[in-house]
């Protein structure tokens, strides 16, 4: 959380992309964005993801390890929108935006690597989509029931961490051992109502 709280405060001369759209770029790329060195990596995810380069120069400046930058083109931006799964920009900002997202320290949210294998999760998302998952450990759940939702119990994905009001974006999702690619939960109004519900260890026979 205090990584993210870094972008807050943007200016004109001080471009920083917002802190939805870092935790949207965090949870697709399964790497939280710490170091300069990181920015390599997400280069090539993106580049992997969208056949387009954007430079590791570039990244830097708006993940904010670079201070005191101009506002990045259009067209870049519309890559980020791109590799997150939007059409452009504005788009990204529609369906990420909250409506209250100053106040972080008020957030819930669930890092995965907190976890223990077994733990039961739930969490909702607009208009009227349940979810409960199992943690089975390494970033990775398993859909154990699903309300109008299109993920089915039994589908298997990775997520980094879970914010309440945010976007979850799924990473690879697999369905009978088929990949479905990524999937976005709560694209409009972010996730609702996330909770740990209980543990269940696993048992081995």
């Amino acid at each position: 959380m205090e990584l993210y709280l870094q972008s807050i405060m943007e200016s004109q001369d001080n471009f920083e992309l917002p802190i939805y759209v870092r935790m949207a770029i965090e949870a697709r790329f399964g790497h939280p964005i710490r170091y300069p060195k990181d920015c390599i990596a997400l280069a090539e995810s993106i580049y992997q993801n969208c056949k387009v380069k954007i430079s590791e120069s570039t990244i830097k400046r708006m993940m904010g390890f670079v201070k005191g930058t101009e506002k990045p083109r259009q067209y870049t931006l519309d890559i980020i929108a791109n590799y997150l799964g939007f059409t452009d920009y504005q788009a990204l900002q529609a369906g990420l935006m909250c409506q209250h997202n100053s106040d972080f320290q008020s957030l819930n949210s669930i890092q995965t690597n907190h976890l223990q294998g077994g733990t039961l999760l739930e969490f909702q998302y607009h208009p009227d989509r349940k979810v409960i998952l199992k943690y089975a450990g390494n970033h990775t759940f398993e859909v154990k029931e699903s309300l109008n939702s299109k993920l089915r119990p039994g589908d298997i994905f990775r997520a980094m961490h879970l914010v309440e009001g945010y976007p979850l974006i799924l990473q690879d999702v697999l369905r009978n051992e088929s990949s479905l690619g990524n999937f976005t939960a709560g694209k409009s109004g972010g996730i609702r109502m996330l909770r740990i519900l209980h543990h269940e260890p696993d048992r081995e026979q």
